[in-house]
C-alpha cells in the first residue's frame, strides 16, 4: 500500500495532521536558535511544501526551499494556490523565498 505524503513519523506519533517535516523542523529551529527569524536558513524536503507548510516558512522568513518531488493539488508551488511564490500575501509575511526543485 501507497503510504501517504501526510503519513510522516511526527504526525503518527502524536497524532497531529500539522506535524508535518517541515513544520517539525522549523519548530526544532526555532527552539535550538531561540529565534523566529530564520532568514538565514534553507529549508530541504522530500515533497514540496503545502500551504500550510508554505505559511509557516515565509512568516519564519525561511530564505531558500529545495524539494524533489511535486505535491498534487496543495503544493505551495504547483498548486492553485502557489502560497510560496506569490506576491499577493498578508504585509507581515516575508517575500518569497528561492525556490529548488530537485531532479532525479
Amino acid at each position: 500500500m501507497h503510504k501517504s505524503y501526510c503519513e510522516t513519523p511526527a504526525r503518527l506519533k502524536k497524532n497531529d495532521v500539522t506535524c508535518h517535516a517541515e513544520l517539525e523542523a522549523i519548530r526544532i529551529a526555532v527552539r535550538k536558535l531561540g529565534i523566529i527569524n530564520l532568514s538565514g536558513c534553507i529549508l530541504y524536503s522530500t515533497h514540496e511544501p503545502c500551504g500550510m507548510c508554505s505559511y509557516a516558512i515565509r512568516f519564519y522568513k525561511i530564505k531558500k526551499v529545495v524539494y524533489l518531488h511535486t505535491t498534487k493539488y496543495l503544493g505551495g508551488v504547483s498548486s492553485s494556490l502557489p502560497l510560496l511564490v506569490i506576491n499577493e500575501v498578508p504585509p507581515h509575511l516575508n517575500d518569497a523565498p528561492i525556490i529548488v526543485q530537485l531532479e532525479m
